[in-house]
């Protein structure tokens, strides 16, 4: 359902998005056609509430790092829909790293993997690597999946504070300033994803987050 823009926020459309997703093909299309256009929207995940817009689009990159107030040198994750997209995005798939994404994808879990040298500086670190994760997010994953392209997906909160695991916890700021809103209620794990670095053997956990793994 849409339901902006209202005279505040003349520029921005503000989406309410809920299961089941029978009748929100037009809300999809729609929020894809402001992502894929070069927009940032805001959106729910399986963890935290997001903030992104297309991964290898550099405008796009420079907005969001003056939107959150973030180090440049600290890049930002990515999301896909699929393997074959992490392909695009991953110089090198190991052999643990695919047992893992067996294992784990679609979820909650975020994995480190050397970079292709054609991304973005703000999707890769100073030591070339790319942080990737395949969301289980269905509005998410069909949004990927119909752009054919990645997305950058930060937490929606400024630098230094906490990642918003609902939409009323989302910064004004931020709200204010992104070109699509989508309300999706809250979200599922409410905390951050778990960071696995998989360029080192054995792979090595960065943050523990919303799935536990033992290795």
């Amino acid at each position: 359902m849409v339901t902006g823009p209202s005279s505040a926020r003349k520029f921005m459309t503000v989406i309410t998005w809920h299961l089941p997703p029978d009748n929100e093909c037009g809300a999809e299309a729609r929020i894809a056609a402001v992502l894929g256009a070069g927009g940032i929207g805001v959106f729910p995940t399986e963890t935290v509430y997001g903030i992104g817009g297309i991964a290898t689009d550099p405008a796009v990159i420079t907005r969001l790092f003056a939107l959150k107030g973030r180090d440049p040198g600290k890049p930002f994750p990515v999301l896909v829909s699929s393997t074959a997209m992490l392909e695009t995005l991953a110089a090198e798939i190991s052999p643990a790293a695919r047992s893992l994404i067996g294992r784990f994808w679609p979820g909650a879990l975020t994995l480190v993997f050397w970079a292709r040298p054609e991304l973005p500086p703000g999707c890769r670190s100073g030591a070339d690597t790319v942080a990737v994760r395949f969301s289980p997010h269905p509005l998410l994953r069909r949004i990927i999946a119909r752009l054919g392209r990645p997305l950058i997906a930060t937490s929606a909160n400024l630098s230094g504070d906490p990642p918003p695991a609902d939409f009323a916890t989302v910064p004004e700021t931020l709200k204010q300033r992104a070109d699509i809103i989508i309300d999706g209620g809250p979200c599922a794990a409410g905390r951050p994803s778990t960071l696995l670095d998989v360029t080192v053997d054995p792979p090595r956990i960065l943050r523990r987050g919303a799935v536990d793994i033992l290795l």
